[in-house]
């Protein structure tokens, strides 16, 4: 009995940190918020899921699937967001300065990143 209210606290808690990550991309608009949130969501609906089984079982492979393409959701909203910002962060200091020359020194590596990516493509 104490294992099904356990799951159930933790479901409930990753449900309600899904609706506040989805409440933080409605006022920013950033895709991570949303990808956050359809995590937790999913995470939270599979939690409950498990719930309703007569057989309840964790080593299950497709509970681990549905955490799979929860994490893989936060993981892709991640690496868009990052390489979103290496790029706007080297056009703003570019802009700020009319000139590389002007470059603060932690944003170098960033130039790097977007000099050999701008060469890959």
């Amino acid at each position: 009995m104490h294992d099904g209210f356990l799951v159930g606290v933790v479901a409930t808690t990753s449900v309600i940190a899904g609706f506040f990550f989805l409440k933080f991309r409605k006022n920013t608009r950033a895709s991570l918020f949303l990808a956050f949130g359809a995590s937790f969501l999913i995470e939270g609906l599979n939690r409950c899921a498990g719930l309703f089984l007569q057989k309840p079982n964790e080593g299950s492979p497709w509970i681990y699937l549905v955490r799979l393409l929860s994490m893989v959701l936060i993981l892709i909203a991640i690496l868009r967001t990052s390489g979103n910002a290496d790029i706007a962060a080297w056009r703003l200091s570019e802009q700020e300065c009319g000139r590389q020359s002007c470059l603060r020194p932690h944003r170098s590596r960033i130039r790097t990143l977007w000099v050999a990516r701008s060469r890959v493509v």
